[in-house]
């Protein structure tokens, strides 16, 4: 029961102004990640979709999506809130929920990889760089009033044209971010196979 087990521990995890910017962090995980990050140009690399941005990006990544950190190689200062909600609380709330269902909608189209820009990105922005000086019960409400905005916006971009669904396992995953660090560590130099094995 979600009550039980106490609302702040199932439905999400705010990381406050992470600094990873030195990990080349190729990764993906179950629960949904919120991520805004602002004072930086840098790479949006969620799934297969590859782009930049400039000064600030908002996006919301579907479950198990491989995504890279949003911050990583930045030297300029900057910074970065990451807030994960998880799957039980989708299916057993916002799925539940006959007024929370436009936000159960958002999650479903969040395999697709979703950045939200103009005034949304600026709103929710302000919002979730103050989630951490909140009480956990106003952390809650204010969760979902972001997730409403979010939901009724029209400032999207979808990554994908198809949903995202993980086919990697955990030892693939490592795998493959060995191949990722190794690529851009040493981009103009050929990579040997025994390298990677």
């Amino acid at each position: 029961c979600l009550l039980s087990r106490g609302l702040g521990d199932v439905y999400k995890r705010q990381l406050h102004d992470p600094k990873l910017n030195d990990l080349f962090f190729w990764h993906f995980h179950p629960e949904y990640e919120l991520v805004y990050i602002e004072g930086a140009d840098g790479i949006r690399h969620v799934g297969k979709h590859r782009s930049n941005y400039q000064q600030s990006d908002l996006v919301l990544i579907g479950s198990n999506i491989p995504h890279l950190n949003f911050d990583y190689g930045i030297k300029t200062a900057y910074r970065k809130e990451v807030l994960h909600i998880s799957p039980p609380f989708k299916e057993q709330v916002f799925k539940k929920v006959q007024e929370l269902s436009e936000i159960y909608t958002l999650f479903e189209q969040s395999q697709h990889g979703i950045a939200f820009h103009g005034k949304t990105k600026t709103i929710v922005g302000e919002q979730i760089k103050k989630l951490h000086l909140l009480s956990t019960f106003d952390q809650f409400i204010a969760v979902i009033q972001i997730l409403k905005t979010l939901a009724s916006s029209e400032e999207i971009e979808l990554l994908h044209k198809q949903p995202v669904y993980k086919t990697l396992d955990k030892k693939q995953q490592q795998r493959l971010q060995k191949v990722y660090s190794l690529s851009l560590i040493h981009i103009s130099e050929p990579t040997r196979q025994e390298a990677i094995s």
